[in-house]
């Protein structure tokens, strides 16, 4: 019975132990996500419209001064909206545009992984 006993509290002390370490793993993954959502963060505004302040929607770039607007947002003045500088052409940015999606993407999954993590 004593035997029955120990092995019992051996096993306990084991599960214990995998429990303690799963926790562990846990808190290092919720930290690394962390770090991974405020290094999105710190990037945001490469990809928001200068107008609207929403992310860019086909990103449009002032010549010459190089500000960036959605699409919708560039006015039909011949100003720039943030400079006031004299807009000689406007063009549309595919590498930007793309770039803001993955953005979106990077930061949609990141904040569904540190919830899901949360809540475990």
């Amino acid at each position: 019975a004593l035997r029955e006993k120990e092995a019992a509290l051996q096993s306990l002390s084991h599960q214990r132990m995998a429990e303690d370490q799963a926790i562990e793993a846990q808190e290092r993954a919720r930290a690394v996500i962390k770090r991974l959502v405020n290094v999105e963060e710190a990037s945001e505004s490469a990809y928001t419209c200068l107008s609207c302040l929403g992310i860019l929607k086909k990103p449009t770039i002032c010549v010459p001064c190089g500000h960036t607007f959605c699409s919708g947002c560039v006015g039909r003045s011949r100003a720039c909206q943030e400079c006031d500088l004299e807009v000689r052409h406007c063009f549309h940015s595919e590498t930007l545009d793309h770039l803001a999606g993955k953005f979106t993407y990077r930061k949609q999954v990141l904040n569904e992984l540190l919830h899901e993590i949360e809540g475990a």
